[in-house]
């Protein structure tokens, strides 16, 4: 991860716009691939579950914003 920053500052600070071009690209698609798979694979198995388990499992995904 420290690479990526690494990287992201130097093609910043050498004004390099098709390596700025290709981490936005990169960071788009991940969080996209992300979202896919909460809501296709994560979404169908957390509607199955007791509304307790939703809790605790959401709580467990994402403890800082529950």
């Amino acid at each position: 991860m420290a690479v990526v920053g690494i990287l992201l500052i130097a093609g910043d600070r050498f004004q390099q716009t098709l390596a700025l071009a290709f981490f936005h690209f990169v960071g788009g698609a991940a969080w996209t691939i992300i979202d896919l798979f909460l809501g296709f694979v994560l979404g169908p198995i957390i509607g199955k579950l007791s509304v307790p388990a939703r809790v605790e499992f959401t709580t467990r995904l994402m403890p800082r914003w529950c």
